[in-house]
Order: C-alpha cells, then sequence, then structure tokens
C-alpha cells in the first residue's frame, strides 16, 4: 500500500478536533501507528469511532484523560477502542469535524483542573490553599479543596486564555 493512499491528515484532523489537541499528521510515530491500523483494514469511521469512544469515556478521568493521546487510541488496542462503548449518532461524538461553532466553542471554552499542567497546579493550589485556610479556618476541607480548584481554574484561565 502506498503511503499517500493513507489518509494520515484527515485522521490526525478528526483527533485533534474531537479532543482538542494539537497533534501533527507529519509524525512519524503517529503515522507508523494508523498505518498499521489502516493495513489491517480499519477506515475514517474507524478512527472517528475509536477516538469518540476513547474522548467519551476518559474525558472526565482524572487518571485516564492523560491518555487520550494518538500513541494509545491507535495501538494494537485499536479494535477495542472501536468497541469500547457504542456512540449513537450526536451523543458527545463530532460526526462532522470541520471548524464549526462547537470545535470554536471547544477552543475557548475554560481550562478544568485535571487539564492544568502539573507543575502549574502545584503552584496554584498552593498559593490559594494557605489563602484559603487563612480566610475559613473553620471549613471543611473538601469544602476548601473545591473552593482552591475553582480558583485555580479561574486564575489559570485569567493568565493562558
Amino acid at each position: 500500500m502506498a503511503d499517500q493512499d493513507c489518509p494520515y491528515k484527515e485522521i490526525v484532523d478528526i483527533f485533534n478536533t474531537i479532543c482538542g489537541t494539537k497533534y501533527l499528521h507529519t509524525s512519524e510515530a503517529i503515522r507508523k501507528l494508523i498505518k498499521a491500523r489502516w493495513k489491517e483494514g480499519h477506515r475514517v469511521d474507524d478512527f472517528r469511532l475509536a477516538i469518540s469512544n476513547v474522548y467519551n469515556k476518559w474525558k472526565h478521568d482524572e487518571k485516564m484523560v492523560a491518555y487520550i493521546r494518538p500513541h494509545t487510541v491507535f495501538t494494537g488496542k485499536f479494535d477495542s477502542y472501536k468497541n469500547m462503548v457504542k456512540v449513537k449518532p450526536g451523543a458527545n461524538a463530532i460526526p462532522n469535524y470541520s471548524y464549526t461553532e462547537e470545535v470554536q466553542e471547544f477552543e475557548t471554552r475554560p481550562v478544568m483542573w485535571h487539564e492544568i499542567p502539573h507543575e502549574e497546579r502545584k503552584v496554584l493550589w498552593a498559593e490559594y490553599w494557605a489563602q484559603e485556610i487563612e480566610s475559613n479556618p473553620d471549613a471543611p476541607e473538601e469544602t476548601i479543596r473545591e473552593k482552591v480548584k475553582q480558583l485555580s481554574e479561574r486564575a489559570y484561565n485569567k493568565a493562558y486564555k
């Protein structure tokens, strides 16, 4: 199979649109994974389904969200990702991956706590934890934790969005 027969750019564009990432279709590692799945007979709709399934299943899981990447989705477990859940049309999947209002909204949406880089989280946590303990010494720890997350998200978004 000729390399140009495999729609690397289209598949990576689908991944980036659904997941809000900026992977390059020229990455040799990603191309190698896509080509291997392509040779197995998977096609563009299979890639779209696997990406949507993984994203929808893991996007709110703090442990798994870090694994929403081509190097995970396009591995030998691709078929299981494609079949992990049945995504109904319009149910959190983006069937048309062209640049739409939904994509623009995703790009401008606020960053959530689990999306803030680890080092930034540590700094923000330390700063706001001390501040909240001082101002609310009798508040339950869980209340302070949630407030610190909200303050951190707000500060990060103000600085970087």
